[in-house]
């Protein structure tokens, strides 16, 4: 049962590494990857930075147009922040890796001081939403962002 739930896992993230995000999608979820760097979470939750580090991942921002929403998820928090996408990727180093960050700076960009839990994610958007992707379109995401400029 481990073994399974592991695949499962495992084939959710090399689908990713190959899809594409569809076009023009407006609202996007971004996990900020905690598990993996709390220090990365923290600079894009405090700066209000969409970013994603290394091969597969890190082109999932190149897709994120001008003007979308993107949602900061924190893992066992929930939504930490949001802001507009510029839809103008920096690539920069990662520890002395060339070209191994890709990012966008979120305009208008609100921290929130009560993340915005999964729960209560899902039940405003009435659907199951997948957190542990790096980058998940958000479907009625107008909901969302409704919902957190209403609760600032």
């Amino acid at each position: 049962m481990i073994d399974h739930g592991i695949s499962a896992v495992e084939e959710i993230f090399r689908l990713e590494k190959v899809e594409s995000m569809p076009e023009h999608c407006g609202f996007y979820l971004l996990n900020t990857n905690k598990r993996n760097s709390v220090r990365d979470s923290q600079w894009m939750a405090s700066e209000g930075v969409a970013a994603a580090f290394y091969g597969g991942w890190k082109e999932l921002i190149n897709q994120i147009e001008e003007n979308a929403i993107v949602f900061l998820y924190e893992n066992g928090v929930g939504i930490v922040g949001y802001g507009k996408a510029t839809g103008l990727t920096e690539v920069s180093d990662y520890d002395e890796e060339p070209d191994e960050t890709h990012s966008q700076k979120l305009t208008d960009y609100v921290r929130l001081s009560t993340p915005l839990r999964a729960r209560e994610i899902k039940k405003l958007l009435e659907y199951d939403l997948v957190f542990l992707k790096t980058l998940t379109p958000v479907r009625n995401g107008q909901k969302l962002l409704t919902a957190l400029n209403n609760n600032r």
